[in-house]
């Protein structure tokens, strides 16, 4: 049966910048496995690997409109984050990474987009 109920922009936004970004990141870190002569840089490489796929399910599935997803990316993702900054250290690009956490934190902890997740919403 076809899910009718209207999907909020804000989620369709957070969903599709998951899936397209974590893409583009596999991609790229599978660039630069192959083309690294340093053996060192492996485990970076492997936790942000990881990282990635984690975010790029939890986009599949927001866009799905399951709410476990969404609490598993506002659960998941500070302690993904937490361990990449203890292993691995800062860098400007966490900056970035914080503001569009902070956007997507307001965004999915809304009433509406709560409803939508949980079904209640026609």
């Amino acid at each position: 049966m076809k899910d009718t109920r209207k999907r909020p922009l804000s989620l369709a936004i957070i969903g599709w910048v998951l899936c397209f970004g974590g893409g583009i990141t596999l991609l790229s870190l599978w660039l630069l496995k192959e083309l690294n002569p340093y053996p060192s840089v492996g485990m970076a490489m492997t936790i942000a690997g990881a990282r990635t796929v984690f975010l790029v399910l939890c986009g599949v599935f927001i866009l799905r409109g399951r709410d476990w997803s969404r609490l598993f990316f506002l659960w998941g993702a500070p302690l993904l984050f937490g361990v990449d900054v203890f292993l691995v250290g800062l860098n400007w690009v966490d900056a970035i990474r914080v503001g569009l956490y902070a956007y997507a934190f307001v965004q999915l902890t809304k009433s509406k987009t709560k409803q939508y997740m949980k079904g209640e919403t026609k």
